[in-house]
């Protein structure tokens, strides 16, 4: 088995291809409409699994997104949901910085 050891400036890099293909991935996913919003597929409800499972990242980093507010959380029943548009604005915040 090898190692392979990266910089600190290799591992961001890596982070943030992998970040830019995963936004890409979501805004073919959802539809725009002439104005540059969201259409009727960002309405969409996600689960907390759903959500998990789009984000790549585990279920405590999704309830540390919804506690901190950077994930807008709704509840269907005490069922948790979040909106796909919601979803695809975080990787939006994170690229802007």
């Amino acid at each position: 088995m090898k190692y392979v050891f990266l910089d600190e400036a290799d591992f961001e890099r890596i982070i943030q291809k992998a970040a830019a293909a995963t936004l890409q991935a979501f805004k073919e996913q959802i539809s725009f409409d002439a104005d540059g919003k969201p259409g009727e597929a960002a309405n969409e409800y996600l689960t907390v699994q759903q959500t998990m499972k789009t984000l790549k990242v585990s279920m405590a980093t999704v309830h540390n997104l919804a506690k901190s507010g950077r994930l807008k959380k709704s509840f269907v029943g005490r069922q948790c949901r979040f909106l796909r548009a919601d979803v695809l604005a975080i990787f939006d915040r994170k690229k802007t910085r």
